[in-house]
């Protein structure tokens, strides 16, 4: 076929054909290319970056062609599934199904002939296609985050491009098909839309193509390799190739069939591509609309009168425009033409993810008899990209990218995800005040794109490239390696074209951590020579030319700041930030105060949205999450849990983490003006719609119970203004001994696509003055009695007893009537189970702060002194020193005949030792003592730099849900601004502690800290007897800056210094208002 074009005028609305400017931009590129064959020649394909493909038909937006308008307009957008769209038009036929398939463990092993037609396949294992056939118990999947060395290459030697054959596994795949007879004297087109890593493919024993790129589709003309009846396809997948030094991104390294595989039948005219720009007018409503349209003609005669239609329309099926743009076309014979047509829309709603308003556009393409050849519909949204004034605009608003990374990964599919498990994944960051995401590392499946069209996501598209293990080395990287610039352009321009035409496309992204030099400057130049109408980024371009966003890795809130103080004239839009490893996403607030200073500090990507973790069952049958190392050999290549970042699980259960980043990511502003008339003053932060659609709600609660509650009139303020709520607090009678708090909040007025109505998109609480009326403590009624022996003192009292160790100063025991409260003694505790970010770089947190990990066992009580205060009072107190004097502590109980017993805990530690990653008591409780009910922040776990999304009130909670479950187990479960927390039976006895002047953080866990420390997966964590309960009166932040290194903000950090704090434990029984008023009573003291 002939590669240039001709021109034909259009006949009306500016119509015309042109060649695009990317051409000649190309042609620039792949000059530079040449010289690379020499070096490659000797390779076979597969090893060699000089061939990218074999027999590849030329790359194309996605899109359906269907036989009539009345099909094509039912099946125009993402309502209905894509593989119901295709199946819904005569000319496509799935090919995903049961395949037969045969795993060899090496190239030389592979069955050589077996995409011979007589080859026997008859005994050979059923495979489905799609799927990675290390999920169907081929082979073992591998995770590194990067091949940096040979230790953590999976063919065990890094020397790109080669891979061994004897380690280099492979997939044979075949199966049989017929074509339709309603396909005669049209062209079949075999279309794979994702294969890992490289693979070939036959046609009754005939050679149809070769491939790679794993992330976008190759599509073969197999006309002439059919025959009547049934055909025979093969295809051979290799696991590894030179791609997968192009692929190296942080993920399962998995392989095989696990997108969709298909036919389909073209005309011999038939539309070959389309590139849609939408955009808008300087008003921003006014719609522009320009339809590039690539007609070919495969056919032996010339086609004269061709006629291409494009209609307009609302989704009601209302035409926008007065009549169908046309244009009349000749094609000649083995020849294409392309047409361009143009238009002007007045009034158009333009598309955004805040109002992702889409409308249909009918392509048509008739014969010189006006008979219809095709329809083609496609899914439009108007809107403007664009940098200007150091900020990235959409529609002309300075939006904020409040955005997430997110590979595509199912716990039981890898890579083969699924439409639901998509649609769940929207539905879960729209509900959670995400915006963006950046489809790290590589193009997703196609119909992401659609859903993110539809329902209103941003995209930051990514090409398939990072070659993250090669280095950064300007000698070594594959970046500056012209044998390697044809796979950066081919995996770039496969990217581009094929999703050319989405709206929710906001950037495109040259890669990730693949280097930087020359091949990426030319990726650069071909996008925007191809398409201007989109930033691009790379974030190893740092601040060179070929990037038009700054879009670094995990700066912290200061180095933000920095930048933002250069007047820069690029936006800073962090690629990856706030590393959600584990127990994580510590200060994302401090992170936020700065973005919303500086205009040019517009967001980031969290780092990232799901576990990549496996669905594994244990030899006991129990199900886990399994990462690196938890497959294969010993020796496997691995980098253990790196790639369980998200804010949601492998199974999407959200983590405490999410409720932080949705309340942080929230919308609106609020402040409260005036307490006693409740004014609150409301702030709409969208940039494109007015807060009608929600209606604003608000409640009242004492000490954390909801006393009152209602609705308010809707407030409709557009985008950027201000107004105020009258909460009607004047008047309620409120009871003054109680902590008052009001939350206001708004919520969906109706149903949508992603949340059902009553869903809350924006919420903030309030204390309200004045604070709590102490009431005077009532004198302690009754006598104790008190006994010292050689190791213990007891007091006792009517119907219960307390007893201290002489030697640790712990609270060994406290039984009241026939209920003994302490399983294990109430002893200081300075460590946590490491978090993911604490054990980072080689179990940092161990070798730097490991002091403090056994530095309550090294307490040595120096004084031991018993005072009766009064007949119902009496104050034990041990003094001494921990780990050998360089910390000075004291240990206080007083002991009430009222059932009670205060504690204090007072440290002053040298300041030259490190930080505390904990300073609390722990003890272990009985099991039945399951019911646990809180009057502080919840109902997820928070810690002291996450706990913005979690508001103060009264939870309950059993044991198991109150902990949280992480891939690798951790430090979990911490309530902070706890005033009361009591552990219950089922009857409502047990053990409650109530927070003196400061307010406590707590903990309990069905296991014991050694156990978090331990286990390795969820499935190894035993389950005791007892209940550990942590009484803390601080813990370190958490962290988030990344996973490698980094340490909490210094302000979240426990330095060396005097700390003391105190609370009382108290027996329970009866319903939680009996323990807050008992609570209350205790806290008067």
């Amino acid at each position: 076929m002939a590669t240039h074009a001709f021109s034909f005028p259009g006949r009306s609305h500016g119509a015309r054909a042109a060649v695009r400017g990317w051409l000649p931009a190309l042609a620039a590129c792949l000059t530079l290319c040449l010289p690379l064959r020499a070096a490659t020649d000797e390779l076979p394909e597969w090893q060699n970056p000089a061939i990218q493909g074999l027999h590849r038909l030329p790359r194309h937006a996605s899109f359906i062609r269907f036989p009539d308008a009345d099909t094509a307009r039912a099946n125009a957008d993402a309502a209905k599934p894509l593989i119901d769209r295709r199946a819904a038009s005569p000319w496509y036929l799935s090919l995903n199904g049961p395949w037969k398939f045969r795993w060899s463990p090496s190239v030389i092993t592979r069955p050589r002939t077996f995409h011979l037609p007589a080859f026997d396949v008859s005994t050979w294992d059923t495979i489905p296609v799609p799927s990675c056939w290390q999920m169907q118990g081929y082979g073992y999947p591998i995770y590194v985050n990067r091949m940096g060395s040979d230790r953590l290459c999976p063919w065990g030697k890094m020397d790109p491009p080669r891979i061994p054959p004897e380690k280099d596994p492979v997939g044979s795949y075949r199966r049989t098909f017929t074509i339709p007879e309603t396909w005669k004297g049209r062209r079949v087109i075999l279309h794979f839309d994702g294969v890992e890593s490289a693979y070939y493919v036959w046609v009754n024993g005939q050679l149809a193509g070769f491939a790679k790129d794993a992330r976008t589709p190759a599509e073969y003309d197999i006309t002439g390799l059919l025959q009547e009846g049934e055909n025979v396809l093969a295809v051979e997948v290799y696991r590894y190739s030179d791609a997968s030094y192009m692929e190296d991104q942080d993920k399962w390294r998995m392989s095989g069939i696990f997108r969709d595989v298909y036919l389909r039948a073209d005309a011999p005219v038939t539309i070959r591509d389309v590139f849609l720009t939408p955009d808008l007018d300087e008003t921003f409503t006014r719609g522009r609309l320009r339809i590039e349209t690539e007609v070919i003609n495969t056919g032996s005669a010339p086609a004269p009168k061709i006629k291409l239609e494009a209609r307009l329309e609302d989704q009601d099926g209302r035409s926008l425009i007065n009549s169908p743009l046309e244009a009349d076309l000749y094609v000649p014979a083995g020849d294409k033409m392309l047409a361009t047509l143009a238009t002007t829309v007045p009034n158009i709603e333009p598309w955004s993810a805040e109002n992702p308003r889409l409308y249909r556009l009918l392509l048509t393409l008739r014969d010189g008899e006006g008979r219809v050849l095709e329809v083609v519909p496609f899914s439009v949204g108007f809107r403007n990209v664009r940098i200007a004034g150091g900020q990235l605009l959409v529609n002309g608003q300075p939006i904020l990218i409040k955005g997430v990374d997110r590979h595509e990964m199912d716990p039981d599919r890898g890579y083969a995800v699924t439409r639901e498990s998509m649609i769940r994944d929207i539905r879960l960051m729209k509900q959670n005040n995400i915006n963006t995401v950046r489809t790290s590392h590589y193009p997703n499946h196609p119909e992401w794109y659609d859903l993110c069209d539809l329902y209103g996501l941003y995209l930051i598209d990514e090409a398939n490239v990072e070659s993250h293990g090669v280095g950064y080395n300007p000698r070594r990287t594959l970046a500056a390696k012209p044998e390697w610039r044809l796979a950066h352009l081919d995996r770039t321009m496969n990217m581009v074209e094929r999703d050319k035409n989405h709206p929710s496309i906001i950037v495109w992204s040259l890669g990730n951590e693949a280097g930087d030099g020359p091949n990426f400057e030319a990726t650069y130049q071909w996008i925007k020579s191809r398409d201007p109408s989109r930033p691009v980024q790379y974030e190893r371009a740092e601040l060179r030319e070929h990037t038009d966003i700054y879009c670094p890795m995990y700066a912290t809130p200061e180095q933000m700041e920095s930048y933002a103080k250069t007047n820069p004239a690029r936006p800073l839009i962090q690629c990856e930030y706030a590393h959600a490893m584990g127990n994580s996403v510590g200060n994302l607030t401090d992170y936020w105060e700065v973005i919303d200073k500086y205009p040019v500090l517009q967001g980031g990507c969290i780092w990232d949205w799901v576990d990549q973790a496996l669905r594994k069952r244990a030899k006991n049958g129990r199900e886990f999450w399994a990462y690196g190392g938890d497959f294969g050999p010993p020796d496997v290549p691995s980098d253990g849990n790196f790639l369980c970042n998200g804010l949601v699980a492998p199974d999407r259960t959200p983590h405490p983490s999410l409720a932080e980043v949705r309340k942080v990511y929230q919308n609106i502003d609020f402040q409260l003006l005036d307490a006693a008339t409740g004014r609150v003053q409301v702030r709409n932060r969208y940039f494109f719609i007015s807060l009608a659609g929600f209606r604003p709600a608000w409640e009242v609660s004492e000490d954390g119970v909801v006393v009152k509650r209602g609705f308010l009139p809707a407030l409709d303020l557009a985008p950027g203004e201000t107004g105020v709520l009258e909460v009607p607090l004047a008047g309620l009678k409120l009871d003054p001994a109680a902590e008052r708090h009001l939350k206001v909040w708004f919520e969906l007025a109706e149903d949508t696509l992603w949340a059902p109505r009553g869903h809350i998109v924006a919420w903030e609480q309030f204390a309200l003055p004045p604070a709590p009326a102490r009431t005077a403590a009532a004198p302690v009624e009754g006598a104790l009695e008190t006994e010292r022996t050689a190791d213990q003192i007891v007091v006792r009292g009517t119907d219960f007893e307390v007893r201290f160790g002489l030697k640790d100063g712990s609270l060994q025991s406290f039984r009241v009537r026939d209920r003994e409260f302490v399983s294990r003694p109430l002893a200081p505790n300075f460590w946590r189970a490491q978090t993911d970010n604490d054990s980072a770089s080689r179990d940092m947190m161990r070798r730097e702060l490991g002091v403090w990990r056994e530095a309550a066992a090294s307490r040595q009580v120096h004084h031991a002194t018993l005072v009766q205060r009064e007949p119902g009072r009496v104050e034990v107190r041990f003094t001494g020193a921990l780990l050998e004097g360089r910390v000075a502590w004291e240990q206080t109980y007083e002991v009430g005949a009222d059932h009670t017993v205060r504690v204090a805990l007072r440290i002053d530690p040298d300041a030259k030792l490190p930080e505390i990653p904990r300073i609390g008591l722990q003890m272990a409780i009985p099991q039945r003592y399951r019911q646990i009910t809180w009057f502080g922040r919840g109902p997820e776990e928070n810690y002291l730099d996450r706990h913005a999304g979690t508001p103060v009130g009264r939870y309950s909670l059993d044991i198991e849900e109150f902990i949280h479950e992480y891939v690798r187990p951790q430090e979990n479960a911490n309530r902070t601004d706890v005033r009361w927390i009591a552990f219950t039976d089922v009857r409502g006895d047990g053990l409650m502690a109530v927070a003196g002047d400061r307010l406590l953080y707590a903990s309990a866990w069905p296991y014991t800290q050694e156990d978090l420390e331990q286990a390795k997966h969820i499935h190894e964590l035993p389950r005791r007897n007892t209940i550990t309960v942590n009484l803390d009166h601080l813990q370190r932040g958490l962290g988030s800056i990344n996973s490698w290194g980094a340490k909490p903000l210094d302000k979240y950090r426990l330095w060396p210094k005097p700390y003391a704090y105190d609370f009382t434990l108290t027996p329970v029984s009866g319903s939680p208002d009996q323990w807050n008023q008992r609570a209350r009573q205790l806290r008067a003291r």
